[in-house]
């Protein structure tokens, strides 16, 4: 892996999400099914005319939380709730 893969890498949208959720103090959900209901509270508020779905399919490429990483999660619902 050469220094440009690792830079791509590093800067990636998802890595980047993450790296700022993990430097904020906040309460995370315990399990995963608080942390998926905490998304979908927290997307209805922060955007009530979009489609939750239609946006995980924009920037994730599927359409339901339930495929998606805890971590990444997690990423979810600190990008969404910042």
């Amino acid at each position: 892996m050469d220094i440009i893969d690792r830079h791509r890498i590093r800067n990636h949208p998802a890595a980047v999400l993450a790296r700022r959720a993990s430097m904020r103090c906040q309460v995370k959900p315990a399990t995963r099914a608080e942390l998926e209901a905490a998304i979908v509270a927290a997307w209805s508020k922060a955007c009530p005319h979009d489609n939750l779905q239609d946006a995980l399919m924009s920037r994730f490429r599927c359409n339901d939380l339930r495929f998606l990483s805890l971590d990444l999660l997690e990423a979810v619902l600190a990008a969404i709730t910042k």
